[in-house]
């Protein structure tokens, strides 16, 4: 009988070696030895021990670094990024300008800074005595740009006073008469009535200017003087021709007149309250005012 086909295998030098074996064993040919060295040629068979191999070591060594604790192991840092080139600060700003003016050199900016200041004040009170010569006098005024109100005293011999505008209105004593060239005979047609005059008039006395903010701050052949303390407050002092008045004028802060003098004065009186007191002062109805040039010549 034919014999049955086996399935084709891949053979080993194991298996070639065991079917050799048999091979002779079934021939009678050999003996067991046979099979051994069959076994022994090809290098394996159970008469060869298979190799040891040894697993690998579960622990994995991890290189220390210096910032490893003694916990746990430290990562290793990220590789640092070199910096980028500093960026140029940004261009410097000019320092501003002072808001705070220099101090005038002359007499004529003082006195324009002055009558500024005055007119942004609005009003200020004038108040103190003194000597024109040899006459003395004392004045109590409250004066705005436009209008002042108050009393003169010349020699003794008083007046309230009123002015609007370029106009001065007196109503006078009996005995200050005569200081305006008016007989004094005429006081009983004059009661009860002002005196009304040209602001500068010269039969006026010098004192009458200070009413006049614009009066007070004009000096012909201005020059300064010096500087001076005055009542806590440093001073610069303006004066001039004779028939002008004399200032001293806060050097520091606002360039406000801090005392004045009028024309021929001797000393420089007070003059403060600045902004803080309007004046209300209103013209006197017509039918009750007389013309100063109407009682003279």
């Amino acid at each position: 009988m034919p014999r049955p086909a086996f399935p084709c295998h891949r053979r080993t030098p194991y298996a070639v070696a065991a079917a050799l074996a048999l091979a002779l064993a079934g021939c009678g040919s050999g003996t067991d030895d046979a099979a051994e060295r069959a076994f022994a040629s090809a290098g394996v068979g159970p008469t060869t021990a298979p190799t040891p191999v040894g697993s690998p070591s579960l622990e994995t060594a991890v290189p220390a670094t210096p910032e490893a604790g003694p916990s746990g192991t430290a990562k290793p840092s990220g590789t640092a990024k070199p910096s980028g080139p500093a960026k140029p600060s940004g261009t410097a700003k000019p320092a501003k300008p002072s808001r705070t003016p220099s101090k005038p050199s002359t007499a004529a900016q003082w006195l324009s800074r002055a009558r500024t200041a005055v007119q942004a004040a609005g009003s200020y009170q004038v108040k103190g005595d003194g000597y024109v010569g040899s006459t003395g006098y004392s004045v109590s005024l409250s004066v705005g740009w436009d209008r002042a109100q108050g009393s003169v005293t010349v020699d003794g011999r008083k007046t309230k006073v009123v002015r609007v505008g370029e106009t001065v209105y007196l109503k006078p004593e009996p005995e200050f008469l005569p200081l305006l060239d008016v007989d004094e005979a005429k006081a009983p047609s004059l009661e009860k009535k002002w005196v009304s005059a040209t602001l500068g008039d010269e039969r006026l006395p010098s004192v009458f200017a200070l009413l006049d903010p614009s009066a007070s701050l004009r000096v012909e052949s201005a020059r300064l003087v010096g500087e001076q303390a005055y009542r806590g407050t440093t001073t610069v002092e303006i004066a001039g021709s004779a028939d002008s008045p004399r200032l001293l004028v806060a050097s520091e802060g606002k360039p406000l007149p801090q005392a004045i003098a009028p024309a021929g004065g001797d000393e420089p009186i007070l003059v403060y309250n600045y902004g803080t007191k309007g004046v209300t002062a209103e013209a006197p109805k017509g039918s009750k005012v007389v013309r100063l040039s109407s009682l003279t010549g």
